[in-house]
């Protein structure tokens, strides 16, 4: 952040897709006792918003 007051500072959006795929090979390995390690912050972001997506999928059923 450039600026003193948060209220000005500018966030920047960008848009991620996380495949079927992917969110079913993070799940076999967690289910599988393994780790999952995201390397960057855009793919952390990716992965904890497909896992919040899901969780909210899981609550409407």
């Amino acid at each position: 952040m450039r600026v003193d007051n948060i209220l000005e500072h500018h966030m920047h959006s960008e848009w991620i897709e996380v495949t079927e795929s992917t969110c079913q090979q993070v799940r076999d390995t967690l289910a599988a006792g393994k780790r999952v390690i995201a390397v960057g912050t855009t793919s952390v972001r990716c992965l904890e918003s497909a896992c919040q997506k899901q969780r909210w999928a899981d609550r409407a059923l």
